[in-house]
């Protein structure tokens, strides 16, 4: 009896050795890392069942039932990192729930709300350098760029919202 329901809990574990294998290489897909949280979710049930099966004489077993690690660490990062349904590719976005990582997410924001955020740095930019005609546009080889129909104007403008060196932008007014 014991059996039966110890096989019918290992029907619901994929080949952890050759999953953890190709995540280790970098070769697992995407979609692969919920079968590895849902696998290791079985690891106490059958823990239980060695400590059930464990009345009487059998020393070997609460030794084994004693040795098994049941990750529960692992299974929590899993469970708070990866979506329930991440994207067949690793190269599209939602693999890494929201809210996972804070640095993440912002970039995550920046992506998705781009259009947004320049239209609010231009306007911006030109409240603060009163150019009616200022625009800033992105392209990716000077990245962020802006212009201007005044001839006379060769101010050259510096983005004030970003927070760091590296986010900042030279900004030329043509």
């Amino acid at each position: 009896m014991v059996r039966g329901e110890i096989r019918k809990e290992l029907r619901g574990i994929v080949d952890l050795e050759r999953l953890t294998s190709r995540i280790t290489l970098g070769l697992a897909s995407a979609p692969r890392t919920p079968a590895l949280r849902k696998s290791l979710v079985q690891v106490p049930v059958l823990k239980n069942f060695v400590i059930a099966s464990t009345r009487g004489r059998h020393d070997l077993l609460r030794r084994v039932h004693d040795e098994i690690d049941e990750l529960a660490d692992v299974r929590e990062l899993l469970e708070s990192a990866i979506a329930d349904e991440p994207p067949a590719l690793a190269t599209e976005p939602g693999i890494i729930r929201s809210g996972f990582h804070a640095e993440l997410d912002e970039l995550r924001n920046l992506s998705q709300h781009s259009k947004q955020i320049i239209a609010s740095m231009e306007e911006r930019e030109r409240k603060r350098t009163n150019i009616a005609s200022l625009k800033i546009r992105f392209n990716h080889v000077f990245a962020i760029t802006s212009k201007s129909r005044n001839p006379t104007c060769t101010t050259r403008l510096r983005i004030t919202s970003a927070s760091n060196s590296r986010q900042r932008r030279a900004l030329h007014v043509a």
